[in-house]
């Protein structure tokens, strides 16, 4: 009577999850964007936000863009507040 070893199990990934090859921070993607004013930035992050208000939690697409666009926003706006401070 010979015992059978058991199968080797694939590691497993929880949902959501991607293995550690396809994950990468969104700041990797940060440059050096040129802000406006900060009462413009503010509008326009005010203008992403709403967008975002829109979009759809189901939708991988949607929430991409949306966390790029609201990065790109958020970067600016802190810019523009920053150099405000100096004058």
């Amino acid at each position: 009577m010979s015992r059978s070893q058991p199968a080797e199990q694939a590691p497993a990934i929880t949902a959501g999850a991607l293995p550690s090859a396809l994950t990468e921070p969104l700041r990797t993607y940060a440059i050096e964007l040129v802000h406006l004013d900060v009462d413009t930035e503010l509008r326009m992050a005010r203008e992403a936000l709403a967008k975002a208000d829109q979009a759809d939690i189901h939708t991988p697409h949607d929430m991409i863009r949306t966390a790029v666009e609201l990065s790109i926003r958020l970067r600016t706006l802190i810019a523009a507040v920053e150099a405000g401070e100096g004058q």
